[in-house]
């Protein structure tokens, strides 16, 4: 088969490609940069089926590529997050959040499903989005609320879907907190966006430690098993119609709401 994947220039995007690829799949391997092309181009070998090339979600010229393409999968993993108190974050940066996480994102699922429909084939669309969208976190509200407008959206999409085709699956991919260094990148934002003569500046040194630690308490270092746990779906003759991993974090996150707020 032939899968085009987003936002796999690294984590969980180009595991799931990995693992697809060492069972003979030909995989488009969406990257945001020209350089991120290069550089995938330089970590793989010669013989490989992976086919990077240059797909920044937020760019409309890129996003011809996915009407373009022939592939029997999408996976929609582009994603950014910003840190910083909503209160005082600038709403360019809070935009930029909902542009690519959300109506980026939206785009590219909208393509996929008229790709789809318009050559009468039959196809899947995976969509990441995160748990963190059950349990919105202080100071990364920007980035928690997208996702989970996303998660919200793409349920609705699903049984929309239904009523009108059995041959395009929609799948609601909600990962945990796993160490791809996307968090760790998130929360270095948050000092840029917080305003230095306010209250949570004075305070940030402690709000910053404490944010660490809950993603250093939380986070999962295996997230080869969840693009492995993707990859077996995505071959599944009828797929899951959402993919929640690891369970200890949704648990946990479920205690959260029954009895904490």
């Amino acid at each position: 088969m032939k899968i085009l994947i987003t936002g796999a220039r690294s984590g969980i995007g180009f595991e799931t490609a990995k693992y697809l690829e060492s069972l003979g799949h030909y995989i488009y391997l969406g990257v945001h940069t020209d350089e991120e092309v290069v550089k995938v181009k330089e970590s793989i070998d010669d013989s490989s089926k992976i086919l990077p090339l240059k797909l920044d979600i937020s760019d409309d010229k890129d996003l011809e590529k996915i009407d373009t393409l022939e592939y029997d999968i999408a996976f929609f993993n582009a994603a950014v997050g910003y840190g910083g108190t909503i209160l005082e974050m600038d709403l360019d940066v809070v935009r930029e959040n909902f542009e690519v996480n959300y109506f980026s994102t939206l785009k590219c699922i909208k393509k996929a499903y008229n790709n789809f429909l318009n050559h009468n084939k039959r196809g899947k669309i995976f969509v990441t989005s995160s748990l963190v969208g059950l349990m919105p976190l202080p100071y990364l509200s920007a980035y928690t609320s997208s996702k989970a407008a996303l998660s919200s959206t793409i349920i609705c999409m699903q049984q929309e879907i239904r009523k009108k085709t059995k041959n395009i699956e929609l799948v609601l991919v909600e990962p945990g907190a796993f160490h791809t260094g996307f968090n760790q990148t998130m929360i270095d934002s948050m000092e840029e966006n917080t305003n230095k003569n306010s209250i949570y500046y004075r305070n940030f040194s402690s709000i910053d430690r404490l944010t660490r630690n809950v993603f250093a308490m939380f986070e999962s270092s295996r997230f080869d098993k969840m693009g492995k746990k993707i990859a077996k779906e995505m071959l599944k003759k009828e797929s899951k119609s959402k993919i929640r991993y690891p369970l200890i974090q949704l648990f946990a996150i479920k205690l959260y709401l029954l009895f904490i707020r």
